[in-house]
């Protein structure tokens, strides 16, 4: 049964990464897939059954790899191929039953195949064989080109080469399939990635640089000075953290990984070209902690707190700093831990948005700020409320704009368009993938760009699209992305698993007051008929509907956002 669902999800996978357009399908089939596996897996008994319901790596390891990829395909819009991997120029086609149509070979190396042999005689592990064979029905079933699967072959002096299988359609022969011989490196940002994904510790990053590069683990054992039995049990260990059942699966993890994690050898594109703007200040917090604090507004306006969302920073455009002298507010924004300039936490808290408000608490103590309320831009819905109902006699009220709200099933994230229905997805119910979507977005910034960034965040919202028409608004708006990230992607990671949660218990703490919405008609991330539909299901949650207005709209509607902030704060 579980073969069974990993072999659909392959298949959905394979057929999603060679055409994003079709990232719709794979979405809705894999979360079928996932309703199957709850329905027959045996659980323990348990009251919070949302919690048990987590894909463990084992049964999702083709989830983490193909989803990721699926991911990028979806953003980039074309072929992802990472330096890492190369095409070494031998190609040999094969036919529906593995014979060996033809060969073409470069360079001196030994020739592994023979026209008219079959693949199966060239020297391979059985796992190789079968998992080839399977493949090999699979692409003769199927009318399409789908992606690529990665074995390794073996010469006669026991040298291991990696080949790369595709589908191809040829009118002029009655091949079906292509193996490509390709150049495999150690890849020092998918290292990277799977060593943050799984918590690998330096020992067991240093069994899979080995195995990666071909040689032995009595290669290693030799070069590191340590028996080969402590080598083979960190090599266990090392399978039994990522989830794969062998040295090759872990291999061709590895390789996917690599083909959708691009290499970030340069910070310096990524840096924003402000980091520090006008009006922008550094706290000392206890424990020698730094916290970077903007101000945006009139300067001696009424105070409020407006915390960032996740990857648009504290940006203002001008109409909206214009609203907030005409209304006299000054917003104070804090950039939370890991964020802009702002100090990391070393370990990740019990509770983020507790260790925020403690910081907070510090900011409004250092500003002499008694009375105020908390704006929480899209995904800081969660820490306006959170703000409000820990600090209830300094924060009086709370609004999000363009919230996220708590979502209160997975129907409610199934609900929503198909780039962040798979990041709430995934933060929501299989977190250890998270890392490597994020490196997707970051890998963007690091290439410069921009616009499939913008046009694929914004590509079903012409109102938002057309608030972003401005150069110099884009540029605005690409600057404080870059802020956002210029210290990684750790504390993206933390808001984008909370922002998938059901933070309802800030709602009930908040009672009786409430936490306000301000929400665009025309919302393409967060749908404003989902938001009303959760305000309905959870008391304490008030709508303000805006018309003409995406997610943008603090932007878009400036003047009717901020004078709501303005009659709360003077309440």
């Amino acid at each position: 049964m579980w073969t069974e669902k990993k072999q659909q999800i392959v298949a959905l996978a394979l057929e999603t990464v060679s055409n994003s357009a079709k990232v719709e399908h794979f979405i809705n089939e894999l979360s079928a897939i996932y309703d199957m596996s709850i329905e027959t897996r045996p659980r323990e008994r348990s009251t919070g059954a949302e919690k048990k319901q987590i894909l463990d790596v084992t049964d999702a390891e083709y989830h983490f790899e193909k989803a990721a990829n699926a991911f990028m395909r979806l953003w980039r819009n074309d072929d992802v191929r990472s330096p890492a991997i190369r095409d070494a120029g031998d190609v040999v086609l094969l036919d529906s039953s593995g014979t060996v149509v033809s060969i073409q070979f470069q360079g001196e190396h030994e020739p592994l195949f023979t026209i008219g042999e079959s693949v199966f005689s060239t020297p391979a592990d059985a796992d190789t064989e079968y998992a080839l064979g399977e493949s090999l029905k699979q692409i003769a079933r199927t009318d399409s080109e789908t992606g690529f699967s990665i074995f390794p072959f073996y010469a006669s002096d026991g040298q291991r080469s990696l080949w790369a299988l595709s589908s191809i359609r040829r009118h002029d022969s009655n091949a079906v399939a292509r193996l490509m011989r390709i150049d495999f490196e150690w890849s020092q940002a998918a290292g990277a990635a799977m060593a943050d994904a799984f918590g690998l510790s330096d020992s067991e990053q240093a069994v899979l640089k080995t195995l990666v590069r071909g040689q032995s683990l009595s290669d290693l054992a030799h070069s590191r000075q340590r028996s080969i039995q402590t080598v083979r049990t960190q090599a266990k260990s090392l399978l039994a953290k990522t989830g794969v059942g062998s040295q090759l699966d872990l291999i061709r993890l590895f390789a996917a990984i690599t083909l959708t994690t691009p290499e970030i050898t340069a910070a310096t594109p990524s840096q924003p070209d402000n980091p520090t703007p006008a009006g922008s200040l550094s706290l000392t917090l206890p424990g020698n902690r730094q916290i970077q604090v903007d101000i945006h507004g009139h300067p001696t306006g009424h105070p409020v707190i407006f915390l960032h969302n996740m990857f648009s920073g504290t940006v203002m455009s001008p109409p909206v700093i214009e609203a907030l002298k005409r209304h006299r507010i000054k917003l104070i924004c804090p950039w939370r831990p890991g964020f802009a300039m702002s100090t990391p936490y070393a370990n990740k808290p019990h509770s983020l948005e507790q260790a925020f408000v403690s910081d907070l608490e510090f900011v409004l103590d250092a500003l002499g700020v008694e009375k105020t309320i908390a704006v929480g831009h899209m995904s800081a819905a969660v820490y306006a409320a959170a703000t409000a109902a820990l600090l209830p006699n300094r924060v009086h009220s709370a609004v999000a704009i363009a919230g996220f709200p708590p979502f209160l099933n997975r129907d409610h994230i199934h609900r929503l368009p198909a780039w962040p229905r798979l990041y709430a997805y995934t933060a929501r119910y299989f977190p250890k993938a998270l890392s490597l979507l994020v490196r997707g977005t970051f890998g963007l910034l690091i290439d410069n760009r921009s616009e499939v960034l913008f046009n694929n965040l914004y590509a079903s919202a012409p109102v938002d699209k057309n608030a972003l028409s401005s150069t110099s608004v884009r540029t605005l708006f690409l600057n404080d992305f870059r802020r956002a990230f210029q210290q990684g992607t750790g504390s993206y990671e933390y808001d984008a698993t909370l922002a998938a949660s059901d933070w309802s218990m800030w709602l009930n703490k908040l009672a009786p007051r409430t936490i306000t919405f301000v929400h665009g008609m025309l919302d393409p991330v967060t749908p404003f008929d989902l938001v009303s539909e959760i305000a309905s299901m959870r008391a304490g949650l008030e709508i303000l509907s805006i018309d003409n207005a995406g997610q943008l709209v603090l932007h878009q509607a400036p003047d009717e956002a901020v004078s709501l902030i303005a009659r709360l704060v003077r309440q």
